[in-house]
């Protein structure tokens, strides 16, 4: 977990819901304190950032500039262990393609996000586009 706006910053969100975000190890700590990063909840991330076939991170805008720069996504270490991640996978898929969708399915245990009730929600209608309804409607894909 990560807090959008640093606790130091701003104590007053450190149990604030909406300030908090999921965020792996590293990236949390390559944010630290800085301020100025696209708000996940305003800004669709998959429109800033696109992974070449080679690993490395294509700034799609400004906000995936910064992305790429602050997060440092385009290190030697994170484009190594992309590439070598992305060859694993790509290999996996040739050589067994049910062990890959095994791998890259979504799990079978997908939580109903239309039945959870949080303290604040700022996208409510974001519920019906969740993963659990799109499989439960068939057009949620078989892989990422």
């Amino acid at each position: 977990m990560d807090h959008f706006l640093p606790v130091s910053i701003n104590p007053g969100g450190k149990c604030e819901y909406t300030n908090l975000l999921y965020a792996c190890a590293t990236c949390n700590e390559a944010k630290r304190d800085i301020l100025g990063l696209p708000d996940p909840c305003e800004v669709a991330f998959h429109e800033c950032l696109r992974i070449t076939a080679t690993g490395r991170v294509q700034a799609l805008n400004q906000h995936g500039e910064k992305l790429k720069q602050v997060l440092l996504l385009d290190s030697e270490s994170n484009v190594r262990y992309r590439s070598r991640l992305m060859r694993t996978l790509d290999a996996l898929k040739k050589a067994d393609a049910a062990l890959y969708r095994e791998y890259m399915s979504f799990p079978e245990d997908l939580p109903d996000l239309r039945v959870k009730r949080v303290p604040e929600n700022r996208k409510p209608d974001g519920a019906t586009s969740c993963y659990f309804a799109l499989r439960e409607r068939g057009i949620l894909p078989a892989t990422y």
